[in-house]
């Protein structure tokens, strides 16, 4: 039998992954989906709203109530089942997240001979506290692709009304863009089939925007008086 002698790295990581999906039987799952449903929903709902904003300021429309297109995209996302799909998604990863990261405190409280309070202790505060890397990193990713999904999603709606038009989309970095990143603005605009997936990876600062005009029939009702 070969010396396993990392067995108990993943015996942690595999019990706290476990201990933590039964968060799906608790009273406050409901709830913890309906707030999640709600964070993507308003970011596609922003993702439209700043799309059009986009559109008007390009056609020289003047302002735009982005308060007023938010509201009434937000309202039309209401029962959309792919919002419930990407919040399921989200807390999936955030559940294997926070999974692997109670592991790897355990293990490094093992090593260094920490005490069961020490180490209950650093294992809530890596799925409670600020030290909570994977409930950061993946509700603040779900919300950028949820903004980039509206955007999409209004250039699909433009596609299905205007046979001519071809819902492009250009990627544009951000930040300290990696490059992966600068590839993707490079590669601009695409085809709605082509935009690689938004965001390209954690913490990725990129927007994605529309490439071809909107027609104003779209934001007429929101432009300021």
């Amino acid at each position: 039998m070969p010396d396993d002698t990392d067995w108990w790295k993943r015996a942690a990581t595999a019990s706290a992954l476990a201990w933590l999906a039964g968060i799906g039987n608790t009273s406050g799952y409901p709830a913890l989906v309906a707030a999640v449903e709600d964070a993507i929903r308003s970011g596609m709902a922003e993702g439209q709203a700043d799309a059009l904003a986009a559109a008007a300021a390009k056609q020289g429309a003047g302002g735009l109530a982005i308060d007023r297109a938010f509201t009434a995209a937000y309202g039309d996302l209401a029962g959309d089942p792919g919002v419930g799909e990407k919040a399921q998604g989200t807390i999936e990863r955030v559940i294997a997240g926070a999974g692997a990261d109670v592991g790897r405190v355990l293990t490094d409280g093992a090593g260094d001979g920490a005490s069961e309070q020490e180490m209950t202790s650093a294992a809530t505060g890596a799925v409670t506290g600020t030290a909570a890397r994977s409930l950061g990193m993946w509700i603040g990713d779900a919300i950028q692709a949820a903004i980039g999904s509206g955007v999409q999603d209004l250039l699909s709606q433009v596609s299905q009304d205007d046979s001519d038009a071809m819902g492009m989309t250009i990627w544009q970095t951000d930040g300290l863009p990696c490059g992966a990143c600068i590839d993707n603005e490079a590669g601009s605009p695409y085809a709605p089939q082509d935009l690689p997936d938004f965001p390209a990876h954690p913490r990725c600062q990129c927007e994605i925007f529309a490439a071809d005009s909107v027609p104003s029939s779209y934001f007429s009702a929101y432009l300021l008086d």
